[in-house]
């Protein structure tokens, strides 16, 4: 494969895992599916500990989606992803940073920011690029209080002028 092709390809694999993280953003079930393969596996680890057991197919790994429900909004931020590509195969390791509001019983809100990293095995389908494999593995946390979205002081400030 020239370079130019392999800089299609990496593009192509690219946009496959930024569509992941705008369908978990955007809450878009639909986006979500047209990210895997029908055969789609997916597991968490969190750092240190044992991986879950494999949601294996499309179904189950839809059914992922739905945890992207337990939080108010979230936005992922993709760092920095690695591809390799051989044939119709690919791997990719995303690492990300990952911002999730939750309402709590208090009714206030709390954010969650974690450290992310992806491990996927991808298969060139009709369709292009599709994940087969992911491993989502959670390397570090914190939370904190969610105060309400405003403007800084200075800017209202400044309208107000």
């Amino acid at each position: 494969m020239d370079a130019a092709q392999r800089t299609l390809e990496e593009v192509a694999i690219r946009h496959v895992i930024d569509m992941y993280f705008s369908a978990a953003d955007s809450r878009d079930e639909g986006l979500w599916r047209t990210c895997f393969a029908p055969d789609a596996e997916f597991s968490h680890c969190p750092l240190g500990g044992p991986a879950e057991a494999a949601h294996v197919g499309g179904e189950a790994v839809a059914r992922i989606f739905q945890t992207t429900r337990a939080s108010i909004a979230s936005h992922h931020l993709p760092c920095h992803v690695r591809i390799e590509i051989d044939g119709d195969e690919a791997s990719a390791e995303t690492y990300a940073v990952a911002f999730l509001l939750f309402a709590i019983d208090s009714g206030g809100q709390r954010i969650t920011v974690r450290g992310l990293r992806y491990r996927d095995v991808l298969t060139r389908s009709s369709d292009g690029w599709l994940i087969r494999r992911r491993s989502h593995t959670s390397m570090w946390q914190f939370d904190t209080e969610g105060i309400p979205p405003a403007l800084p002081e200075a800017v209202t400030s400044f309208l107000r002028t």
